[in-house]
């Protein structure tokens, strides 16, 4: 992926405004997360390779010390027979059963991470294509969808990051993206929205003209108005939900218990792949009572092992998931600036401002309201993110009083809607 910053403008007026109609599909939402996150899955595929490369370096130290006790002081040809007879024989049968499959999941990382990326905005009813339209002018790009309106002042505009086949504008201290297919832009429109980037920069001419939507309504009162500022454990709260969702739970289940299944079938089929190869060196008839000979006095003890592994995995799995949640949250806390946030309950929608920005819900798109540790998650009807606010932001009274406008906000929404349909 390439990231273009934004350019310095020196023209000595912004462009006029002009509007840009998109439709979000799944694969926009996939693109868009990897590009957010592309250092995030980079990790972890480099985690991938050094855990191969110590293991690797591990099997091979022990094949070694194992030839070199066998064959101390008998020249370095029957050194090297020992170590290559280890090597290609069941000494080396971890290479197979773990080292192959880890080099695998090296190498198919990236698409993995588009496949479950998929399956999780599946599983989130978020794959269905969303009509959006992209308002760029002088002061900022206003976005909106069914249900929702956004607005980022240009002085939270980042720039522009584009790939071979989508453009991203990039928000500062905010880890989402606003995402346009360039196959879908004209050559037009693109260069109009790098010229709108190039003006909306700090040095541009555009960059200190105001965005109206970000500026709050006179003599506007909402019913309900308090200011929070999210720390590492609302983040951690926000980021643990989704994996303790009971359909991820049963997920996972199925998954180990294949583990503990499958796993003792494997060295049966290596050794039955390896024989097809030369079935006239081991009659068939002596060949399956050689396999369970091998597999109660060699492959036994392996499969044990794994199985010995894998239950401690299981064991550890949920502190693991928090553990991790912990250690994300604590990255995307240091790689943003922590702005002050405003959440304002109107009778016809909620919003929530921050510095140079403003989301708009319309009660008419949320679905309902439910409480999930330390956080309140409103969900939303059609192609959007839950939003998750921290309940700690709702002192006293506060708590009960936002989810009863909330949930009369809804009520009345899907009433009205009910009776013009």
């Amino acid at each position: 992926m390439r990231t273009t910053p934004a350019i310095k403008a020196t023209d000595a007026s912004p462009p006029e405004p002009f509007t840009v109609e998109a439709t979000l599909e799944v694969g926009d939402r996939i693109a868009a997360a990897r590009f957010s996150y592309a250092d995030t899955f980079a990790a972890a595929r480099r985690r991938i390779l050094y855990f191969l490369i110590l293991f690797l370096v591990a099997i091979l130290a022990m094949i070694y010390h194992s030839a070199w006790t066998q064959s101390r002081g008998t020249g370095l040809d029957v050194f090297l027979e020992r170590f290559g007879g280890e090597l290609f024989g069941f000494g080396g049968l971890p290479l197979l059963v773990i080292g192959l499959p880890v080099l695998f999941a090296y190498v198919v990382q990236p698409a993995m991470v588009a496949r479950r990326l998929r399956r999780w905005y599946r599983a989130e009813g978020l794959d269905r294509p969303l009509p959006q339209s992209y308002r760029f002018e002088p002061g900022g790009v206003v976005a909106r969808g069914p249900g929702y309106l956004g607005a980022l002042g240009c002085r939270r505009v980042g720039g522009l990051g584009e790939t071979s086949g989508h453009l991203f504008i990039r928000p500062k201290d905010i880890e989402d993206v606003f995402v346009l297919r360039r196959d879908r832009l004209s050559a037009d429109e693109l260069e109009r929205i790098r010229a709108w980037a190039a003006s909306c920069h700090v040095d541009g001419a555009g960059a200190q003209a105001a965005l109206s939507l970000l500026e709050p309504e006179a003599g506007e009162q909402p019913l309900l108005s308090v200011r929070f500022v999210m720390d590492e454990t609302d983040r951690a709260s926000a980021i643990i939900w989704p994996m303790e969702r009971s359909s991820l739970i049963r997920q996972r289940r199925v998954k180990f218990a294949l583990g503990f299944l499958l796993v003792p079938l494997l060295p049966a089929v290596i050794c039955g792949i390896a024989w097809l190869f030369d079935p006239d060196r081991v009659p068939a008839r002596y060949a399956f009572p050689l396999l369970l000979e091998m597999f109660t006095s060699v492959f036994w003890p392996w499969i044990l092992g794994f199985w010995v592994a894998l239950a401690g995995l299981v064991a550890v799995h949920p502190w693991l998931r928090r553990k991790s949640a912990a250690s994300l949250a604590r990255q995307l806390q240091q790689r943003v600036r922590a702005y002050e946030l405003e959440v304002l309950a109107h009778a016809d929608r909620l919003d929530i401002r921050q510095l140079g920005l403003l989301n708009r819900y319309e009660w008419s798109g949320l679905t309902r309201i439910e409480r999930y540790g330390p956080l309140l998650i409103l969900h939303r009807r059609v192609g959007g993110e839950p939003l998750m606010l921290p309940q700690r932001a709702f002192p006293g009274e506060a708590l009960a009083r936002f989810e009863l406008i909330v949930t009369e906000g809804i009520n009345g929404a899907n009433h009205g809607r009910e009776v013009t349909s």
